[in-house]
């Protein structure tokens, strides 16, 4: 047992900075405990004896609020670690911990974790991000997550990269306040100038601070994600199987090598992924790198599984239906490709994802630009109802002006709403297998352009101009042959230039996919006509006397 336990920490990311001298002390101070499905490991504010780390089932923790009602965490299973929050900050339970089914816990205790803690910093940093990833887990709404996938880490960028983006906020706060002390109060347009400085130094603040909370990065045993908001405007997200990591690197600078923060790039079959400016990027580096290991193994695993059973099917019929749903292997998360939906026509999103179809809206100055004259027309209407109200024009009747203005008025939001439902319906979309642009006219006909993939020879992005350079808009062109595939106007050129390069390469992967499985199909029709050739073969006289003198003994008995 305990060389088993001495294995089992080995493969842990969370002991890799110890010596094997030192996992072997480990392994002896281990605690190990097991319990039934519904039986409580740990209760809220009881005492904390140790650090648990799941070996066996899965348990389910559950916060009491300060109203008595209970409410329940994400779930942990094999390999996960919990009460690394109460052993750092040295509180009691936080939340009651209930086995879900028969598991095995092993504790380590608080009396030979504090000294290695204080050896290993890198032992201390990893626990740290453990309890942060259980502490943003229980306050944000999380992505699903498949059947048995747990997750491993959760995190937003470094706080200091929130401080750096304040500083134009704090630049403006400082502008008010010296407008407020310098100029003297009979002066108006300092205090209107100060009170502006300080009304757009609080509006950007609380932006930037919401973008930064919108931002987070989740690490699981199954795939890397990270996801990227704007408020109304961009939704953004970006993952990759395990088994499709290729390499894991980490990326510092002076700064972030003082506050303990950098970049975690992630090389993928697809493209990279890269967690920006986030704390923890060698322990993070390190569960990324354990779990692509795990899952390499697991698909190689389930594919000779496979070609086994594919095998065997082969040889001697066709497998119980039990068995063969058993065996066959889970659904990777991203692959399902179901048809593009048609968006809402009244969003305002410049971009959303929604069943792996990704897509985009041209950029709101360009929908500015067609509902100018709309718009003016609505003011030239509303301008002489109010003149005319007001007494400023006296040579029309008052009927005549306000049964102008109002047809004015009326063709102008009519005009506004027609154009308005044309940029809305002005798409552009990134399928698994295409790209599409849907352009439909508001009562009239509906275009649609579409280009395969596997097609695509190369992309572009134009974005010249200093309007597109400020507001980050502009065109991706996509070489289809001797044609172009353009993406006009849209918002982040490079984002969706990235966008359509990694639809490609995930596009190419699935046809490998396809080409492999054919070919282990291949090699199990061949074994299986060899088999079934050798067996219809009948023996050579030769080839039995051969077999009899092969056992001398047999024949000597005789």
């Amino acid at each position: 047992m305990l060389a088993q336990d001495e294995q089992l920490l080995a493969l842990s990311h969370l002991f890799r900075h110890l010596e094997p001298q030192e996992r072997s002390l480990v392994a002896q101070t281990l605690r190990r405990a097991r319990y039934q499905a519904g039986q409580i490991i740990a209760r809220q504010g009881s005492r904390v004896q140790g650090l648990c780390l799941i070996t066996q089932g899965a348990v389910r923790p559950q916060e009491r609020s300060k109203g008595g009602k209970w409410r329940p965490l994400p779930l942990r299973r094999v390999g996960d670690v919990f009460g690394a929050r109460e052993v750092l900050q040295r509180k009691p339970w936080q939340a009651t911990i209930v086995a879900k089914e028969p598991t095995t816990i092993l504790c380590w205790p608080t009396t030979s974790l504090l000294p290695l803690l204080r050896k290993h910093p890198e032992l201390r940093q990893t626990l740290e991000l453990i309890a942060q990833t259980h502490r943003l887990a229980a306050r944000i709404r999380l992505p699903a997550l498949e059947a048995g996938e747990t997750l491993y880490a959760l995190l937003r960028r470094h706080p200091i990269h929130l401080l750096l983006r304040l500083l134009p906020a704090a630049a403006m706060l400082l502008g008010a306040a010296a407008l407020f002390v310098l100029i003297p109060d009979q002066v108006r347009w300092g205090l209107w100038g100060a009170a502006g400085l300080l009304t757009g130094a609080m509006l950007m603040a609380l932006w930037r601070w919401l973008d930064w909370r919108n931002d987070y990065y989740l690490v699981t045993n199954m795939r890397v994600i990270w996801i990227e908001k704007i408020i109304g405007i961009y939704e953004s997200r970006h993952e990759a199987p395990m088994h499709w990591v290729l390499s894991v690197g980490v990326r510092t600078g002076l700064l972030g090598r003082i506050l303990g923060y950098g970049d975690v790039l992630i090389r993928t079959y697809t493209g990279h992924i890269t967690f920006h400016n986030v704390g923890y990027p060698q322990a993070i580096a390190a569960i990324i790198e354990e779990h692509w290991r795990r899952a390499v193994a697991l698909k190689d695993k389930v594919d000779r599984k496979k070609m086994a059973a594919e095998l065997r099917a082969r040889l001697e019929g066709p497998q119980p239906l039990d068995q063969a749903l058993e065996e066959m292997p889970a659904p990777e998360p991203g692959e399902q490709a179901p048809a593009p939906a048609i968006p809402s026509p009244w969003g305002l999103e410049m971009r959303f994802e929604e069943h792996g179809v990704i897509t985009y809206r041209k950029h709101w100055v360009i929908l500015a630009g067609q509902l100018a004259a709309p718009g003016l027309l609505l003011l030239v209407g509303l301008g002489l109802a109010t003149a005319k109200l007001a007494g400023l024009i006296q040579a029309l009747a008052l009927s005549a002006v306000l049964a102008g203005s109002g047809v004015l008025v009326v063709l102008g939001a009519l005009w506004w709403l027609y154009r308005f439902m044309d940029w809305a319906n002005d798409i552009y979309q990134i399928s698994p297998t295409h790209v599409l642009h849907i352009s439909k006219k508001p009562l009239a006909s509906e275009e649609r352009n579409v280009a395969p993939l596997d097609n695509i020879l190369g992309t572009e992005v134009d974005r010249k101009g200093l309007l597109r350079l400020m507001l980050n808009y502009g065109d991706v062109v996509a070489h289809v042959g001797s044609e172009s595939f353009v993406f006009r106007g849209v918002f982040d050129p490079n984002s969706v230039q990235a966008d359509i390069v990694r639809a490609q390469q995930q596009s190419i992967r699935r046809r490998q996919e396809t080409e492999r499985a054919r070919r282990q199909a291949e090699v199990v029709e061949w074994l299986a006509a060899y088999h079934e050739e050798t067996a219809a073969r009948p023996a050579k006289p030769g080839e039995r006397g051969h077999q009899e003198n092969d056992h001398p003994e047999d024949s000597h008995n005789t």
